[in-house]
């Protein structure tokens, strides 16, 4: 669905035979709506917008800053893991990732401190952290370079366009649940509440989590008839 199929559809719902909404309006309502569900959807299932990125994280270096270019060359939404490949850049079967834990950047991390803890760095001898959005560390500091693989979701950019799809054109069986949001929200407006966004924000997401839920159990269909 694109962004004026949503409005179309909207407008449809709401009966709006005339021009209620300005179109700045129309358009800021279908960018908020399709926000929402991007952030449910990925927070409940992640796998609709994971995307997978490999660098170099460089010897000596404290921490590196992913919105650079030789990095994810922006700013990431959500980090989903951090993975160490031993020998090169390309996965293969004698270079597999293997996973580095996280640690919360609240832990004290300084090489020099982390003897407080003899049991800080036993698991695995490297461990990953973000602090503020963009800044990723590896701990303690790598005295070589260590190619990563990294699995993490972007943020979602804006309906710029008409023909713009939802959701990054991904997850399209949530499609009809931005235009749902959508609906609910210019409802709201037109009642002069606000008392039904902390309400909506939940509603959201329990519909994503069912959606999610019946798809995990529902019976595997190898192959069904259309007759």
């Amino acid at each position: 669905m694109t962004r004026d199929e949503l409005i179309t559809l909207a407008k449809f719902w709401l009966d709006e035979r005339g021009n209620f909404y300005s179109t700045a309006q129309l358009n800021t309502a279908a960018n908020f709506a399709n926000r929402m569900v991007y952030r449910a959807v990925a927070n409940q299932s992640p796998s609709h917008f994971a995307q997978i990125s490999t660098f170099a994280y460089p010897a000596d270096t404290e921490k590196v800053d992913l919105s650079g270019g030789s990095y994810l060359n922006e700013r990431p939404y959500r980090m989903l893991a951090v993975q160490q490949l031993p020998s090169g850049s390309t996965v293969s079967a004698t270079n597999r990732p293997q996973t580095i834990e996280y640690i919360s950047p609240n832990t004290n991390h300084a090489d020099d401190l982390a003897t407080e803890d003899p049991n800080v760095w036993q698991s695995a001898g490297l461990y990953w952290t973000m602090d503020t959005d963009v800044d990723l560390y590896l701990l303690p500091m790598p005295a070589s370079a260590i190619d990563l693989r990294v699995r993490w979701i972007g943020h979602l950019a804006n309906l710029a366009a008409g023909s713009t799809s939802l959701l990054g054109g991904k997850a399209t069986e949530f499609h009809d649940l931005v235009a749902a949001v959508m609906t609910k929200t210019l409802q709201q407006k037109e009642r002069n509440s606000d008392q039904g966004v902390t309400e909506l924000l939940i509603w959201i997401g329990s519909q994503v989590e069912m959606a999610e839920a019946s798809r995990e159990v529902a019976p595997r269909v190898i192959f069904e008839s259309p007759y």
